[in-house]
C-alpha cells in the first residue's frame, strides 16, 4: 500500500486524512481517498504517522487534550488497518520539561517521527516553540519487549538530542524524519533549521546528520553542523547494485544512471573473479562506444575494482556491463564524482550559479589563497589515482594546485578556453584506502571548478 497523509481544517480544528493505492513496480496507479483518520475523542490533531511494531499497527500524532490550544501532546492508538484507529488514544508525553516549554504557551510536542534499531522503537519529536530558536528534538524510547500502548514502557530523555548551536549558527533544529543510506547500512536524520536567532519560521533549510548509537542502544545525533561544514556521504551513495540491474544474457543493464551534463565520466566497477586468471569485460552507454575492462583475479570472498571512462548524456542513462567467464561476477557500478559546490570553501571561494555547469552550480576561486576542501574522498584501495578537475573560465595565466591528506602540492597550469566551455585537467595523487582529504588551491588568477573525478587509468 502507498499512503499520502494530509491535514484538513475544520474551523479551529485540524485532522489527518489518508489516500491509499496499490503500487505496481515504478508506477503508483490510481489512488483512492479513504477519509479522515480519527479516534473517538476527535480533537485537534496534526503530524500523524503509522507505526508498525512486532507485526501490529499503531497511529502516532500530536494533538490537544481538549478544545483549547494550551499544549500539543504525543498520542498513540492501535489500528485495525492502515487507515482505521481501532481503540482509544493513549497519552505518551506532555511538554512538561523546561526545554519543551520554551517559547510557550502553547507548549509543544509535535513532528513525531519513528526510528527502529535491533527490535526497539523510538519516537523522536520536536519540542519548544517552533517559532523560536529553541525548537529542538526530543526522544521517547520504548523498552525492549515493551507494549507501545503502555505509557510506562516508554522513557523520555530529559534533555534534547539536538538543539540550537550558536557557534555553528544553527537555530531551531526540528521537525525531522529518518531515511536509510542507499545501501541500508546507516540511518540518517533529516531536519530543518535556520541560520539566524531571529528567523522564526523563515529561512529554514534542510540539513542532515548520520545517526550514531550509544552503549545503551539509544540514538545519538551530536551537534548540528553549519551549512559550510561538509558531511561524509551516506554509505552506498552513487553505487548501483547488480541486484537491481536487469540481466540480458551475459549483460547487466544498470538503468537510471544520472548525469547533469553530457560528458565523459569515470565508472568504478565492483566485481569478483574467482576464475584464477584475468577476465575481459566491457562497459558502455547509449552515448558512445563501449570501454574495455580487465578484471584481475580475486579471492572468492573479496572484491576487485576496475575503472573506465564512459560517455554519459545529460539526464538518465543506461550502462551495460558485459562479462563472461567462469567465476566472474559483476557486483555494482559507481560514479566517483564530487561536485565542487559541495566542498568546503576557504578564503573568498564561493558557490556560483552557472547554467553551463553540472547541476547548474559550481565553485568560484577568485585569487591566490582561495581553496576548496573535499573532506570525504573515499577510495577502496590505497595507491596512485588520477584526479580530473573540470574547470570553467580560467583567467589568463591561472594556476591550480592539488594536495591530498596534507601532502605535497601538485601544480597544474590552466589554458585559455572558450567562454563557458569545460576544460578537464589531471594530476596523479597518492590516496589512502578509505577516506581522504583533497584540497584544491588557487595558486594564481581566477577560475571556476565544476566537479572533480577520482579514478584509476586502466592498466
Amino acid at each position: 500500500m502507498v499512503h499520502l497523509f494530509r491535514r484538513r481544517r475544520r474551523g479551529q480544528r485540524q485532522s489527518p486524512d489518508v489516500c491509499a493505492g496499490r503500487r505496481k513496480r515504478r508506477s503508483h496507479g490510481q489512488l483512492c481517498f479513504k477519509g479522515q483518520i480519527k479516534d473517538d475523542s476527535d480533537k485537534w490533531a496534526i503530524d500523524g504517522l503509522a507505526m508498525e511494531h512486532e507485526g501490529k499497527l499503531y497511529f502516532v500524532w500530536s494533538g490537544w487534550e481538549g478544545d483549547v490550544n494550551e499544549a500539543q501532546n504525543t498520542y498513540i492508538a492501535p489500528m485495525s488497518d492502515p487507515w482505521t484507529i481501532s481503540g482509544p488514544r493513549v497519552l505518551l508525553s506532555r511538554p512538561e520539561l523546561d526545554w519543551e516549554k520554551a517559547g510557550g504557551p502553547p507548549y509543544i510536542n509535535e513532528g513525531q517521527s519513528l526510528l527502529y534499531k535491533d527490535g526497539r522503537a523510538f519516537i523522536v519529536y520536536s519540542g519548544a516553540g517552533s517559532w523560536t530558536p529553541l525548537y529542538s528534538l526530543g526522544l521517547l524510547a520504548l523498552k525492549p519487549g515493551g507494549n507501545p500502548l503502555e505509557p510506562s514502557d516508554w522513557t523520555k530523555a530529559q534533555e534534547p538530542l539536538l538543539a540550537m548551536d550558536e557557534e555553528a549558527g544553527v537555530y531551531g533544529p526540528g521537525h525531522n524524519s529518518f531515511v536509510p543510506s542507499p545501501d541500508g547500512s546507516e540511518a540518517w536524520l533529516v531536519y530543518h533549521a535556520t541560520s539566524g536567532a531571529a528567523d522564526g519560521w523563515n529561512n529554514r533549510k534542510a540539513r542532515a546528520a548520520r545517526v550514531e548509537w550509544d552503549e545503551n542502544g539509544l540514538p545519538v545525533f551530536g551537534k548540528p553542523q553549519s551549512l559550510a561544514t561538509p558531511l561524509r556521504m551516506p554509505s552506498g551513495t552513487g553505487v548501483f547494485q547488480a541486484k537491481d540491474a536487469v540481466r540480458d544474457g551475459d549483460r547487466l543493464l544498470f538503468g537510471a544512471i544520472p548525469s547533469t551534463v553530457e560528458a565523459g565520466a569515470p565508472v568504478r566497477v565492483h566485481y569478483r573473479n574467482a576464475g584464477g586468471s584475468e577476465a575481459a569485460a566491457s562497459i558502455g552507454s547509449e552515448a558512445g562506444e563501449a570501454a574495455e575492462l580487465k578484471l584481475a583475479p580475486t579471492d572468492a570472498d573479496s572484491i576487485g575494482y576496475a575503472y573506465a571512462q564512459v560517455g554519459l548524456r545529460e539526464g538518465m542513462n543506461e550502462l551495460a556491463v558485459e562479462a563472461a567467464g567462469s567465476g566472474v561476477e559483476v557486483l555494482a557500478v559507481e560514479i566517483p564524482r564530487y561536485e565542487a559546490e559541495w566542498a568546503a570553501f576557504g578564503g573568498d571561494a564561493a558557490e556560483e550559479e552557472n547554467p553551463y555547469a553540472s547541476r547548474g552550480a559550481a565553485a568560484g576561486l577568485y585569487g591566490e589563497g582561495d581553496t576548496l576542501r573535499f573532506a570525504n574522498v573515499n577510495v577502496p584501495r590505497g595507491g596512485k589515482y588520477t584526479v580530473s578537475v573540470a574547470v570553467l573560465n580560467p583567467a589568463e595565466g591561472a594556476e591550480l594546485s592539488l594536495a591530498a591528506n596534507g601532502g605535497r602540492k601538485k601544480a597544474v597550469k590552466l589554458k585559455a578556453q572558450e567562454r563557458n566551455a569545460r576544460g578537464v585537467y589531471e594530476a596523479e595523487l597518492e590516496l589512502e584506502a578509505g577516506e581522504n582529504e583533497l584540497v584544491l588551491f588557487d595558486s594564481r588568477g581566477s577560475f571556476i571548478i565544476d566537479y572533480v573525478d577520482i579514478w584509476r587509468r586502466p592498466g
